[in-house]
């Protein structure tokens, strides 16, 4: 059976004998008469888009921005999200919080998410997790799948966004995208054949080693992980929250 809903529809006379719980009080005390909330089944799913906007998205892979990558893949969700019927959010932050698209669904949704994005850059600074984590978190009423655009490097400077993403994960599905560097990972595979490309091999596995690490620990706390490399990003991501809408695990 289907339950009465919580999605807010409208507003509407109170029958006598239902739930008093759906009564609006405040329209009741303009009104002068008992006035209901007339609720809907919730339609679809909603998915809220964190957007880091701080100096490390910056960094070029491929001579394209990692923000830009990020973005060129929210715009994407958001046409999927939209012929789903799915409910999406937007945000980007640096230390501060650049624009923020309340959630949204339907034929608005992707002229509003190109609007959201279109002045955002990535700034020298370093990014405020906790501040972009409540807004979001304090905005999403229903359980939703929460996805981090972001960078990770190693356990240490990923501890601010590790620490707000448990909290957030009590409540919602969490889901970090990083992007791959192809040119690390072929330094860290290369056959070294003088000193210096051994020095670079083992820096570039010291470094994949410390973003690996890091990695683990957001999943030993429930985070799900996407990596991933820039050219397949927007596919990969939209994969992905295909695969958990299908798994209905919101």
């Amino acid at each position: 059976a289907v339950g009465p809903g919580t999605e807010f529809e409208s507003l509407r006379p109170h029958v006598p004998g239902e739930d008093p719980r759906q009564i609006d009080w405040k329209a009741t005390a303009r009104r002068g008469a008992f006035i209901a909330r007339q609720r809907q089944v919730e339609r679809g799913q909603q998915v809220a888009v964190l957007l880091d906007a701080g100096r490390l998205m910056a960094e070029e892979i491929e001579r394209v921005a990692k923000l830009d990558h990020a973005m060129n893949a929210t715009i994407m969700l958001a046409h999927v999200a939209r012929h789903r019927g799915d409910t999406l959010a937007v945000a980007c932050f640096s230390n501060r919080l650049e624009s923020f698209l309340p959630p949204l669904r339907g034929p608005s949704l992707v002229p509003r998410v190109l609007e959201a994005l279109c002045n955002v850059e990535a700034r020298p600074v370093e990014s405020d997790y906790w501040q972009a984590t409540a807004e979001m978190m304090g905005r999403l009423r229903r359980r939703s799948l929460v996805i981090v655009l972001t960078e990770v490097l190693d356990p240490s400077s990923s501890a601010g966004l590790l620490n707000n993403l448990r909290r957030a994960v009590a409540r919602h599905l969490v889901l970090v995208v990083v992007l791959t560097e192809p040119r690390l990972c072929e330094m860290a595979e290369a056959c070294p054949g003088s000193g210096i490309e051994v020095y670079r091999k083992a820096a570039a596995c010291d470094l994949l080693r410390r973003r690996r690490l890091a990695l683990e620990h957001m999943r030993g706390s429930g985070i799900m992980i996407l990596e991933t490399e820039p050219g397949r990003l927007s596919v990969q991501l939209v994969r992905r929250y295909l695969e958990i809408r299908r798994a209905n695990l919101q």
